[in-house]
């Protein structure tokens, strides 16, 4: 990696200012009844096992440093603002301003998302652990670009995170030997004379046992146990099967050697398990009879699938939704300082302030907002958007769908042992999202090098050109619209070539083509706009055209301007030219309101996919020449054509450029686009473009 510069200091500064002006305003940042008894373990020098002793290690050296709880709150600050640029340098290998922009802006986006800056200074082993998920996902990261042939030190990193993530967190046992195990095998596949899959499996465990060791040295058994996050989880689903009335009354007798059934089915909650706190229960039997416990329930879930995967469904609803439950009464965030054990000695000296006041009205008030809470806070967002994001990344590459299994891992080790009722749990999400972003944009930058190489063009003299005019049903407009083409040639002495398509029409269309001898070709099916063009092209390609242009059969588009689309392309200046109604305004035409929100959001999205702006991202005159023929003779989309095809042409390396041309109303005939259809073609068309494949 390359020395740090000036942009790498910027990358680190955004957050880490942001995040300590948090600090400042919350000093000495946000403590939960959790965090006050891990801090309530250091001073007493007595550890028990509900909380790693790594990670209360981690603290006890910070406040050895610096004895205030602001001192853990600015290791997680340190920690996260470093990773994250490392990781932005890392990705910055063509360093175009394009992709420095990008850095900037998500980082913008990263730092001012206030559940960012919250979860950097609340103290919660959830954070570390968090920054640790994203850290081996980077790792991963650079796995896949080295084609899986890693030396000894890349091995010894992933080897210790993978084993310090169950030491920080304890369900972080299910990456840990997921990802072990998963990674094995594929260094084995791609390089097993290195023996490098030999040598994750033995640094995995052996960095395992020395991490583990303070543990069996210094906690002790009194306290919670580790069995007491699983009993009440079986707890938990017991009560909601009380509800449901799934037991038997030989099972609630069961039961209730266990627990006040009573109470259990009173209080359980199938989003939150702190109330189980409140059931009373028989310690002892459930400690000599733990297993008939968890044979009953389970034996009770087989039998009442359905019941078992609705429980799972909400009691990880935070994992995966996008808008909380109704009646989900889990923690999004919070900023909440009175927990009932909290230390007196640990104020918060800055919480009668206007700035303590004003954050928290701000932070609560997007809270409020169910649209911007849902891009912000919610960790299933992020999920989703990073999971269709790696798809479109694996149509290249199929080795990025690597990227998702660290935090798939966390997720389903968080569901088989305890209900994911916090942010916190699943916080991971969020950061993973946001480095998923950053990647497919950075991995779709066009500055980057063509596959396809330098594609070299040549000026055309005297062009070879042909109209290519899709027609379906067009029998009121198809005469008029060649007739045009004919008299324009007539009276400027131009020789355009035209080919009508005639699309299986069910009117007179084709009567009309034989009756006025007009050059046609016949579908006997109808094959869709995008097989209509793609036939059109390939006579093209056939019959040695220098430009083959697109011009609709209904009167829309004005053959004057072909004149003007083509002259880019016989300079030699691009491959494609699309006549466009957005870069300049030379008519009155005007489409729909929605028609043009839409057309500008496919734009913003092919932008993102590619770093072109496309303007009229639907305009069906496009003038193309020799090399565009060939691609799309050989692929043409067969639905949403204009704006797949261009992606397409993009990904291939080749240059397109839009000119300002006039449309006409539509005189007659069908679109291929109806008013009902406008939405759902839009989120066709976005996904569409997502999920194109690169070019090999």
């Amino acid at each position: 990696m390359k020395k740090i510069d000036k942009f790498d200091l910027l990358i680190f500064v955004i957050p880490f200012l942001t995040f300590l002006i948090a600090l400042t305003i919350f000093y000495p940042g946000i403590l939960s009844f959790d965090s006050y008894n891990q801090l309530g373990q250091i001073a007493n020098g007595v550890f028990v096992p509900g909380h790693p002793l790594i990670h209360t290690l981690i603290e006890l050296v910070c406040l050895k440093v610096y004895n205030s709880p602001a001192s853990i709150a600015l290791l997680q600050i340190l920690v996260f603002s470093i990773l994250w640029t490392i990781i932005c340098k890392y990705n910055r290998k063509n360093d175009s301003r394009r992709i420095r922009i990008i850095e900037v802006v998500l980082t913008l986006f990263i730092s001012l998302n206030p559940i960012n800056s919250i979860m950097s200074i609340t103290l919660w082993k959830d954070i570390l652990y968090s920054y640790f998920v994203l850290g081996l996902t980077f790792l991963v990261e650079i796995l896949i670009d080295k084609k899986f042939k890693i030396n000894t030190k890349n091995v010894l990193w992933f080897s210790f995170i993978l084993a310090l993530l169950p030491n920080l967190r304890y369900n972080g046992l299910s990456i840990y030997v997921g990802m072990l195990v998963i990674l094995s095998i594929i260094l084995f596949i791609a390089d097993r004379k290195s023996f490098n899959y030999l040598k994750l499996l033995v640094f995995g465990v052996v960095f395992y046992v020395i991490l583990t060791i303070p543990t069996k040295i210094m906690v002790t058994t009194a306290g919670p146990v580790d069995s007491s996050t699983l009993d009440s989880r079986f707890m938990q689903i017991s009560g909601i099967y009380l509800q449901k009335g799934i037991f038997t009354e030989e099972e609630k007798v069961e039961l209730s050697k266990f627990f006040n059934i009573a109470q259990l089915e009173e209080y359980a909650n199938p989003y939150f398990m702190d109330p189980m706190g409140k059931v009373g229960k028989n310690e002892k039997y459930l400690s000599e009879h733990r297993k008939e416990l968890y044979k009953l329930v389970i034996g009770k879930s087989i039998k009442n699938f359905g019941a078992f995967v609705d429980f799972e469904l909400r009691v990880n609803s935070i994992s995966y939704t996008i808008t909380p439950f109704k009646g989900s009464i889990g923690t999004i965030i919070t900023t909440n300082i009175n927990a009932e054990n909290k230390d007196p000695n640990i104020n918060h000296i800055f919480s009668d302030t206007k700035i303590y006041k004003l954050a928290n009205e701000v932070i609560y008030r997007i809270h409020s907002n169910p649209l911007i809470r849902m891009g912000l806070y919610m960790p299933g967002t992020y999920l989703w958007i990073g999971f269709v994001l790696v798809l479109s990344l694996a149509a290249k590459d199929k080795k990025y769908l690597l990227l998702v299994i660290p935090n798939l891992l966390n997720v389903l080790g968080l569901a088989l042992i305890m209900p994911v009722q916090d942010v916190r749990y699943v916080y991971a999400n969020i950061l993973v999202g946001c480095f998923i972003i950053l990647l497919y944009f950075i991995r779709n930058d066009e500055s980057q090098p063509s596959e396809m190489g330098e594609v070299k063009r040549m000026k055309i003299k005297d062009p070879k050109v042909l109209l290519i005019i899709p027609a379906y049903n067009e029998e009121e407009s198809i005469k008029k619209t060649v007739d045009t083409i004919l008299k324009y040639n007539k009276d400027n002495k131009t020789n355009y070539d035209y080919i009508v398509i005639n699309d299986g029409s069910k009117d007179s269309t084709e009567e009309i083509l034989v009756k006025n001898k007009f050059n046609h070709i016949r579908l006997i099916h109808n094959l869709g706009i995008g097989g209509a063009v793609q036939t059109g092209y390939k006579y093209a390609l056939d019959n040695d055209y220098d430009i083959a242009i697109q011009y609709d059969g209904d009167g829309q588009h004005d053959v004057s301007y072909v004149k003007d689309i083509i002259v880019p392309i016989k300079n030699g200046e691009v491959d494609m030219v699309i006549g466009s109604r957005f870069v300049k305004d030379v008519s009155g035409f005007k489409s729909t309101y929605a028609r043009r929100v839409g057309i500008n959001l496919i734009s913003f999205v092919i932008k993102c996919k590619t770093g072109k702006k496309i303007y009229d991202t639907t305009s069906g005159f496009r003038a193309c020449n020799r090399e565009v023929i060939k691609l799309f003779a050989t692929t043409y989309p067969q639905e949403y054509p204009e704006p797949i095809s261009s992606v397409n042409v993009l990904k291939h390396g080749l240059k397109i450029d839009e000119v300002a041309v006039k449309m006409n109303a539509r005189e007659a005939g069908t679109s291929s686009i109806k008013a009902w259809k406008s939405a759902y073609y839009m989120i066709n068309v976005i996904l569409s473009i997502i999920l194109l494949k690169k070019v090999r």
